[in-house]
């Protein structure tokens, strides 16, 4: 099934509009439902979007640890998504000095380099 660009965008926009706003659940909830349905398991090109989108969406809303393991789930990906994205999002602050971290972004280099 084909979709726009702007469709997508769309949706991802709306997933970091929830995960600024007061309910987390609601933000989390759509995010996953964003990869159960557009995720690289159905969109090998455009689907891990969706998932960094979850791993973003983790990291504004608290579960850390969720985040993380989303994250280390989208880095092992090819995709557009590097190490180097990572270390400057903003985003990833609040996660930015876990060890576990700094864990995937080496795996992700050394995935890079192969």
């Amino acid at each position: 099934m084909q979709r726009s660009n702007g469709v997508r965008a769309r949706r991802n926009i709306r997933n970091h509009e929830f995960s600024r706003g007061i309910d987390a659940d609601a933000a989390i909830h759509h995010a996953r439902q964003a990869v159960r349905l557009y995720g690289s398991d159905v969109d090998a090109l455009d689907g891990i979007k969706s998932e960094w989108t979850l791993a973003r969406v983790y990291t504004l809303t608290g579960p850390y640890h969720e985040a993380l393991r989303q994250l280390a789930t989208t880095m092992s990906k090819p995709g557009m998504f590097g190490p180097g994205a990572l270390r400057l999002d903003p985003i990833s602050g609040p996660i930015r000095n876990d060890p576990r971290f700094q864990e995937i972004l080496e795996q992700r280099d050394n995935f890079s380099t192969r």
